[in-house]
């Protein structure tokens, strides 16, 4: 049984990401935790799924993680992060909300890719 795709946001930070996820029905399915880069390597293969979507934010190191992730997960994106509308409008900034926010705009991302694919609504 193939299991359910997960969409994962990463806020990355200099030395340690925020990672949260949502299905897609936008429900939260891995709440917002602090990853230390010492150990995100080891946490990352034990959580992550080969069905996630994964989406991090563009900064210095996003191209490590990328290569990082890509052979672990369905997919991944570097998203920049002034073009990820809800986050630079938040007038309330904080890393598990960014992370949240990044999963939940992948997943209707995703239902609207699908929907554009199949010519028509559900």
């Amino acid at each position: 049984m193939t299991q359910p795709t997960r969409f994962v946001g990463l806020d990355v930070h200099r030395r340690y990401a925020t990672v949260a996820a949502v299905d897609s029905k936008q429900q939260v399915v891995l709440t917002a935790r602090r990853i230390d880069f010492n150990d995100f390597d080891e946490w990352v293969r034990k959580h992550l799924r080969q069905t996630d979507v994964v989406t991090l934010e563009a900064t210095s190191n996003a191209w490590h993680l990328y290569d990082m992730l890509v052979p672990l997960v369905a997919s991944v994106t570097v998203a920049n992060p002034i073009q990820v509308a809800l986050i630079a409008k938040a007038r309330v900034k904080t890393d598990p909300r960014d992370a949240l926010t990044l999963g939940t705009s992948a997943g209707r991302r995703h239902v609207a890719e699908r929907v554009g694919a199949t010519g028509g609504g559900a």
